[in-house]
């Protein structure tokens, strides 16, 4: 179509969208600076990694929204509903059980041990071992993401706006670096509140200007005539076969567990419910947070058939406009709001947000699991809290840097979305088997925690990278050229001479829609389902190896590190105690830091208390 041919548009990127650009990083900053002069300065390690326990409920709503879902979302949703349909918006219903399993079985344990490093559970639970192994894990998946998160984002943006990468890469890694450096977790939070309707307005901006510009009815209908209107498919929608690449079960289903292990077993979020003063806001907050996702995800799947819709008969990608999917987004922006002063400059700014957020989530939690699991623990003496802050800060910087150099390796990265899914996966899912088995299987115990944390490493690691490595032939969605005004014609886009194909693809419906074409079914497993299969791994083989080796004895685990609802059908606990312990605020866990590291002392003591004091009641 005409009106649809793509442009020289690297130089429209202008001074007010420079400015607008710039705004939203120095605000940034400014954020991080009011807090490092305010309150307590950030001079002890409570208000630097839990900002004290005193956050109002909307900030950490907003900051549990904006850590995760991050610029990678923003480029790789859009880019995955033009290739492979709409599907993903299914997505959005597997927030639902996610926030409510999250908020009711994992976040009510961490709250009442008042934990600043949810690893120290599992040395609670299990053993030292099991708490180092996951450490590690996380701390791996933590920086790879980052790296990640920081990198392509950029890659993607200056390959359309004229940009240089590694100036908006350095530029955004040093004003996070700064203010979460400087600010703490109140800086963190309070800037991610920014980012997250800044994020919300770049992706309406872009939906509502999209419909304005194709037209409403035509987007639905290119949609619907390429496929790619594809949610009620009967051989593809509701189909269970795990080879299908994404369908209604693997994205309610894996994306489900997916979010409840992040909200619910995740050091980045875990952390923010804990500054809140109760368990009730909490859950308030895990529930205002959910509508924001459902409406981030929707908008951006939407925003995948828009793009469509205006390249129909000139794709970017098969005509050399561009050298990535993940471009697509910007390349849209630029060719649809590049020509208003500033428009270009905000949805930038949007999409970058998205990468201060995830990244200072990533450095603040980075602090906290590497002073509290892997410092504290191996100190004959306890550290002083100011030097312990200290520390903390410097933690921050350090992974910031590290996450900066690990940008290399993810240079050549293609199709952001699945890989960050896959890393978060691989990593984050045995850690998430590990706590499950933890809190909802009393005679689970430290051998079995080991060899179930280590074979869903092993088995996860196998598949999620193997699929990277070993890339299967996916269906994808047709293409076409026809419309481009410029056949066998070149010309300098953003400095490099595009040769242009003119290829037509011609729409079709292929009746194997959405199947991986291989004969190598372990590579070809859908990587929505990475996650749960850590956590069946785990416990396949964390349960049988600790009931082999005596459980945890005729006692069982200590009932104070089991989730609530598993504690009133498995530990036989009166409705009265377990009704008294459900309000976290009244119940105190004594610590006692010794060079054994973290180790409950009382847990045990006050449930034999609280029980007494309940039959004496009873008895009087």
């Amino acid at each position: 179509m005409a009106e649809n041919q793509i442009t020289n548009i690297a130089n429209t990127f202008g001074v007010v969208d420079y400015i607008v650009f710039s705004a939203a990083l120095i605000t940034s900053a400014a954020i991080g600076v009011y807090f490092a002069c305010s309150g307590n300065k950030q001079k002890t390690t409570k208000e630097f990694l839990l900002a004290d326990g005193n956050m109002s409920v909307w900030p950490v709503s907003m900051s549990l929204f904006a850590s995760f879902m991050s610029a990678i979302s923003t480029l790789g949703i859009p880019s995955d509903t033009y290739t492979y349909g709409l599907m993903f918006i299914y997505a959005a219903l597997g927030f639902i059980p996610a926030m409510f399993f999250a908020g009711h079985l994992y976040i009510p344990v961490f709250y009442n041990l008042k934990l600043t490093s949810i690893y120290e559970y599992l040395e609670m639970r299990f053993n030292r071992i099991t708490r180092i192994i996951c450490v590690c894990s996380y701390l791996i998946q933590m920086t790879l993401y980052m790296s990640v998160v920081l990198y392509a984002p950029s890659l993607a943006l200056s390959a359309v706006t004229g940009i240089n990468v590694w100036i908006s890469t350095i530029s955004v890694a040093t004003v996070c670096i700064f203010y979460t450096a400087i600010g703490g977790m109140k800086a963190v939070m309070w800037t991610d509140t920014v980012q997250a309707v800044i994020m919300l307005a770049g992706v309406i901006a872009v939906v509502t200007k999209g419909f304005l510009t194709v037209g409403w009815d035509k987007v639905w209908r290119d949609a619907e005539e390429s496929g790619r209107l594809n949610l009620l498919v009967p051989k593809l929608t509701f189909d269970p076969n795990p080879l299908i690449r994404q369908n209604f079960w693997s994205l309610v289903v894996g994306q489900g567990v997916f979010w409840m292990g992040t909200y619910g077993a995740s050091q980045a979020q875990v952390q923010r419910s804990l500054t809140l003063p109760s368990l009730k806001k909490a859950k308030i907050a895990l529930w205002i947070n959910l509508p924001l996702l459902m409406t981030n995800i929707s908008l951006a799947s939407i925003a995948g058939i828009i793009i469509y819709s205006y390249f129909r008969d000139c794709d970017p990608l098969t005509s050399g406009a561009i050298t990535a999917v993940d471009q697509l987004y910007p390349l849209f922006v630029m060719e649809v709001l590049g020509h208003i002063p500033g428009f270009a400059g905000l949805i930038v700014a949007a999409v970058l947000s998205g990468s201060l957020s995830t990244i200072s989530t990533g450095l603040n939690s980075l602090s906290a699991v590497v002073l509290v699991d892997l410092i504290q623990p191996f100190r004959k003496q306890p550290l002083r809290d100011d030097h312990a802050t200290v520390i903390s800060k410097v933690i921050a910087v350090s992974s910031g840097l590290v996450a900066v150099l690990l940008t290399i390796m993810v240079a050549e990265v293609d199709g952001v979305l699945q890989i960050a899914f896959t890393i978060l996966s691989v990593c984050g899912g045995p850690i998430l088997g590990v706590f499950s088995l933890g809190m909802f299987f009393p005679q689970a115990n430290g051998k079995g925690a080991i060899c179930g944390l280590l074979m869903s490493l092993i088995i996860t690691a196998w598949f999620g990278f193997g699929a990277q490595f070993n890339k299967q032939h996916e269906y994808k969605y047709p293409t076409s050229t026809e419309g481009c005004n410029w056949r066998n014609s070149s010309f300098l886009y953003n400095n490099t001479e595009i040769i242009y194909n003119t290829t037509t693809i011609e729409p079709h419906i292929n009746s194997n829609l959405g199947w991986n074409s291989t004969n190598n079914y372990m590579y070809s497993i859908s990587y929505h389902y990475l996650m749960p299969l850590a956590c069946v791994v785990c416990t396949m083989f964390g349960l049988p190896v600790s009931l082999l080796t005596g459980g945890c004895g005729i006692e069982g685990a200590d009932p104070m590190l089991i989730s609530p609802p598993i504690r009133r059908i498995c530990c036989g606990l009166s409705k009265k105690y377990l009704d008294e312990t459900s309000d976290f605020d009244t119940i105190e866990i004594r610590m006692e830091k010794s060079s054994q590291g973290v180790v409950l002392r009382s847990a045990r003591d006050l449930t034999e208390e609280k029980e007494s004091k309940f039959e004496a009641d009873d008895t009087e």
